[in-house]
């Protein structure tokens, strides 16, 4: 179990502080699949602005940029490189919610462009932190 708020839906309109915040958090793929479960994303969060960094399985390195809706959904676009050396561009919308144990579950809806387009729905989970000391406020910018 983690320290963190569990997710609320916050009703009130654009420009209203996001229901959920990203900053610092870490999400997995579920899947069975080696070269997709062994990928990992941080999440950055300002206001509601969003960019994050992920790599594993078969993603040499990967970044995102995009927004958080005051309901904690997101929209981002994203670019990759693979480890076969191709370069995948496209973009994401995800919804969250919370698993019995607090932390996140991302439903996502994605798109990709080019020689690589394909579209799909996957799933992300937030990676739980180790327990912080009494005082300690969650996870620091480095790896949790």
């Amino acid at each position: 179990m983690t320290d963190r708020a569990p997710v609320t839906l916050n009703t009130e309109g654009a420009g209203s502080k996001p229901a959920v915040n990203y900053d610092g958090r870490r999400f997995r793929p579920v899947s069975d699949d080696p070269e997709e479960a062994g990928r990992s994303a941080l999440y950055r969060q300002q206001g509601d602005l969003l960019w994050g960094e992920f790599s594993g399985g078969d993603t040499r390195r990967g970044v995102l940029n995009g927004v958080c809706r005051p309901d904690g959904s997101l929209e981002f676009a994203y670019s990759m490189v693979k480890a076969d050396g191709q370069v995948v561009i496209g973009r994401c919308q995800s919804e969250p919610t919370t698993l019995p144990d607090g932390r996140i579950r991302l439903h996502e809806v994605w798109e990709r462009y080019g020689a690589h387009a394909a579209s799909g729905v996957s799933y992300l989970e937030e990676v739980p932190f180790p327990r912080q000391r009494t005082g300690d406020a969650g996870p620091s910018g480095s790896d949790a």
